[in-house]
């Protein structure tokens, strides 16, 4: 009979503008892509700077580290996954990679799924969106807006009551801050408190 401890460790892990970012010994550590098993998922309030907003959280195991990547729910980030999760093997590793462009000055997030060596296709597109609501167009202050509250809604109701009872991992996801880090130049110290801001983000399509 042998005795041991077989304790993983459990880390944060946000996005900026395409990076994973993580925080290790007082310092900033950014990476391409995430790999492991989705051991489950949810989806929280949080507030910043008095604003409150959604929070995608996806819990990833890779033994014997646990990770939570976290993400704003009404992002680029958390959309492409909503449109790729249901052709996922929920059973098999992921790697997910973010990306970010900037065009003609706004932000355009997204990212890509890899399984198997094989790369994921959403599901939900611009000329197939399938039951996926489309965007409406309203009136704001006398200005034209997308109105993407329908597609939220129907992306909540996927993951919570669609994907995430399928997932049986037994690492419970845990609270913790969601806010996405300014990019700091190589070499740079690291953001204090007070410099963590959500990310600019594209709009739907």
């Amino acid at each position: 009979m042998a005795l041991g401890n077989d304790e993983g460790r459990f880390a944060y892990v946000n996005i900026t503008k395409g990076k994973l970012a993580i925080k290790r010994d007082n310092e900033i550590v950014y990476f391409n892509y995430i790999e492991g098993y989705l051991t489950g998922l949810d989806i929280r309030e949080d507030e910043y700077q008095g604003r409150k907003y959604q929070k995608l959280c996806l819990s990833i195991r890779d033994n014997p580290e646990d990770y939570q990547l976290q993400m704003r729910f009404d992002s680029g980030y958390a959309r492409a996954f909503c449109n790729m999760v249901e052709h996922l093997d929920l059973k098999a590793k992921i790697k997910i990679k973010p990306t970010y462009e900037e065009k003609e000055g706004k932000g355009s997030s997204g990212m890509f799924i890899n399984q198997n060596g094989v790369a994921i296709k959403w599901k939900y597109t611009k000329d197939h969106p399938h039951d996926l609501p489309l965007l409406e167009k309203v009136n704001y202050k006398g200005q034209d807006m997308w109105d993407n509250s329908k597609q939220q809604q129907f992306y909540y109701e996927l993951l919570m009551h669609k994907i995430k009872p399928l997932l049986s991992g037994p690492y419970s996801l845990l609270n913790g801050p969601a806010h996405q880090l300014n990019e700091k130049p190589a070499g740079s110290r690291v953001p204090t408190a007070d410099e963590i801001t959500q990310p600019i983000d594209d709009l739907p399509f």
